[in-house]
């Protein structure tokens, strides 16, 4: 048998040592999770950055289109109350009567539109 001595932890130091090894645990989790953070960031960081690209563009291009359905929302509603003139309706007519198949006065013509 041998004649050291050994020596014992007692009960709160045992869970002095488990609780610090509990805490490097947890601080190596720590680290990885700052890492994970860090990354996480500079990932959404750069889908921001082609978001705004693509989205942006798009987004000049619907004010565009709706620049231009304002303009022709405009221009309908100014020729809303257009009214022909008495010499336009007259030449309408004339050019109604000109080219009716009924009212056609060559015989040429009504066989050439009869084929």
């Amino acid at each position: 048998m041998s004649g050291g001595l050994v020596y014992r932890q007692s009960p709160e130091e045992e869970e002095l040592e488990r609780k610090r090894l509990e805490l490097a645990d947890l601080e190596t989790e720590l680290v990885q999770k700052e890492l994970d953070l860090t990354t996480l960031n500079a990932e959404l960081h750069n889908f921001e950055r082609e978001y705004t690209q693509i989205i942006g563009s798009r987004y000049a291009e619907l004010e565009h289109i709706e620049a231009q359905i304002t303009e022709y929302m405009a221009y309908l509603e100014s020729s809303r109350g257009f009214r022909p003139s008495d010499s336009l309706k007259k030449l309408y007519r004339e050019v109604a009567k000109r080219i009716h198949p009924d009212l056609v006065t060559d015989e040429t013509e009504k066989n050439a539109d009869n084929s």
